[in-house]
């Protein structure tokens, strides 16, 4: 009941105020590092990155299996981008301030050396088959080139005015710097170091990389909102491809020809295809994208955003997570992979539109069916494949609704009386339903070929949520009122016992493999764990304001939480309990989890679509 309310009030003080209507949540896993990280270097053959915090005097190691920071250099000044030596394990940071550039090893994660470089060095870029590392000295109007073997400054190159990017085609050893103030691209043979040519592109060039396989450049023009595409043979511009608002950095994966682009300016990535240098979609960020790297190993893609104080991790496959159009205000989702489809509760709220659950196609992204549910939404949807039935709890009305997921047609609604169903669960070996009844305080259980309650029995004050462990045959039920999870024989029909959690657990999530139980508790804004050999409380995890859902991973590694008023579904790894991830949304409510794929789909409330996450 207090979850409706403060629903309810956010959701009308939000559109009175700000006048928000609904909007995409962000397509990318978000990874906290330092403040306002510039620059990113994935290293795919040590499975570690470095984030460049540029608010602070730091570096962030993260493990890029786990996405967790493991580590924090400290460093002498504030740094700008990073760039790595796959082949020598090195992180050359640059250092502004300072005029310097710092060697970290990526074996002991310490500063191994810091020397002068020119002035203002804002990029930095590696020439892995020549060790040779360059920067674009920006207030010295050159290129620095550095010994990679001896890390020392061996050349300075004249490099038009005020150079702010740099990359390298390490197959044919040339280095592009961008000329802020110019428009243009000098173009340097890393041999010789002679200037071959200078490239006229667009305004206010920033972030250069180069595709060594296609032998093409691609360079970010912050003022125009454009990438210009050099032709690496003949140094001509041979495509301008519309991008996001004040592009700032570039990366290629020469392996699969896609670049990524960071629009600062309107937090998204663009995606271009190589092969026809279009568009090809665009992923949400958070705050300010900066820096950019791709681990080609995963073709994962490592996104700096500097106004957020992430590093936000996403597929490099070319295509954004999908995405399903489903109608405002979803509160409620259940994906089932078997039946390919997804079910979602839409939310009703006077002077808005009624209430409904639709029904969307996971390989088309169709919506194949929308069922009228009555005056608010299906508080509980939880779908069954062995038998092909969906269920739907109605809280108002009082109802259960039973969906045949082969047609998509409404079988029937199951009439509760006076009941107030809230959450339901199935277990397919037995084919029960069981629902919260939150008029009366009892489990409700529906026998799934009859459709008949057959039976209620007392489990607390206020059950809100229900989840079946169908390997034990137990049932977990959540006591809002008494701080509590009532655990339920499903063999006997009977309570066998009480854990106490935290204040106000709305839902509850078990993993049998991992022997854990995990509840979202509204009031006291934690997770609380649960140890389900002894029944005790073994950790409280401060989350945020209103903890609203809980959803495990199928593997047990990874638990997601919806934190409503700070608008964010938390990613948390399951032994320390360390966040490891975050998505952005407006008012989050419940997430979904396949059980078949292990994607996750969490649900905002002011938005008009579901996204799917890899768990």
């Amino acid at each position: 009941m207090r979850e409706a309310r403060a629903v309810a009030a956010l959701l009308a003080v939000t559109i009175l105020l700000l006048g928000l209507w609904p909007t995409v949540a962000n397509a990318a896993v978000s990874i906290p590092v330092g403040v306002a990280p510039e620059g990113v270097a994935a290293n795919p053959n040590t499975r570690y990155a470095l984030a460049a915090n540029s608010g602070e005097t730091s570096a962030s190691v993260i493990d890029i299996q786990t996405h967790t920071v493991v580590a924090t250099i400290a460093l002498p000044a504030a740094p700008a981008s990073v760039a790595v030596n796959t082949v020598t394990n090195k992180y050359y940071i640059a250092l502004r301030s300072m005029d310097s550039l710092a060697v970290v090893d990526g074996d002991t994660w310490t500063v191994s050396k810091t020397f002068e470089v020119g002035k203002q060095p804002w990029g930095v870029a590696v020439d892995e088959s020549r060790n040779k590392i360059y920067t674009a000295n920006f207030q010295s109007d050159n290129v620095g080139v550095i010994d990679g073997a001896t890390d020392t400054l061996i050349a300075s190159i004249t490099a038009g005015r005020r150079p702010r990017g740099i990359g390298v085609n390490s197959a044919t050893g040339r280095v592009y710097a961008s000329s802020h103030q110019q428009n243009q691209v000098t173009v340097i043979d890393g041999d010789t170091y002679a200037t071959l040519a200078t490239v006229v592109v667009g305004s206010n060039p920033r972030g250069v990389a180069a595709d060594m396989v296609a032998n093409r450049i691609y360079v970010a023009n912050v003022a125009s909102n454009t990438v210009s595409v050099i032709d690496g043979v003949t140094n001509a511009v041979v495509a301008t491809i519309p991008v996001g608002t004040s592009p700032a950095g570039v990366a290629v994966n020469s392996l699969t020809g896609y670049a990524y682009v960071t629009n600062s300016g309107s937090n998204n990535v663009t995606v271009i295809d190589g092969a026809t240098l279009t568009v090809s979609s665009t992923v949400a960020v958070e705050n300010s994208p900066w820096g950019v790297s791709i681990d080609t190993l995963l073709n994962r893609v490592y996104v700096a955003n500097t106004g957020s104080n992430t590093v936000s991790t996403l597929d490099g496959s070319g295509a954004a997570n999908p995405t399903y159009s489903v109608g405002e205000f979803p509160i409620a989702v259940n994906v089932n992979n078997a039946l390919g489809k997804m079910y979602v509760g839409r939310w009703g709220f006077p002077g808005l539109p009624t209430p409904t659950l639709p029904i969307v196609s996971l390989s088309t992204g169709v919506k194949v069916a929308d069922h009228a549910v009555g005056k608010t939404f299906p508080w509980g949807i939880a779908s069954n494949e062995t038998t092909g039935r969906v269920y739907a709890s109605q809280f108002e009305e009082s109802k259960i609704s039973v969906i045949d997921a082969a047609s998509n047609a409404m079988i029937t609604q199951i009439d509760l009386g006076f009941a107030l169903p809230r959450g339901l669960d199935v277990n397919r070996n037995t084919n029960r339903v069981y629902f919260a009844k939150t008029f009366g305080g009892s489990l409700g259980v529906i026998d799934g070929v009859t459709n008949a309650v057959i039976g209620e029995y007392p489990v607390g004050w206020a059950p809100a949520d229900v989840t079946v462990d169908e390997a034990n045959n137990l049932v977990y039920i959540t006591d809002e009122n008494q701080d509590q999870v009532v655990v339920f024989d499903g063999a006997t029909n009977s309570v066998v016992n009480t854990i106490s959690v935290g204040q106000s657990p709305l839902e509850v999530a078990v993993h049998p493999g991992t022997g854990r139980l995990y509840t979202s508790n509204l009031e006291s804004g934690d997770l609380s764990v649960v140890d389900l050999a002894t029944s005790s409380l073994i950790a409280s995890v401060p989350i945020g304001r209103e903890v609203v859902s809980v959803k495990v991973s199928n593997d047990g590694s990874k638990i997601y939480v919806s934190s409503h008023q700070d608008g964010a579904v938390f990613v948390y790894e399951t032994t320390g309990f360390t966040q490891v991830g975050s998505i952005a949304g407006l008012l989050p409510v419940e997430v979904g989890v396949n059980r078949a794929s292990g994607m996750v789909y969490p649900a905002f409330l002011l938005d008009t679509a579901v996204t799917g996450y890899p768990g």
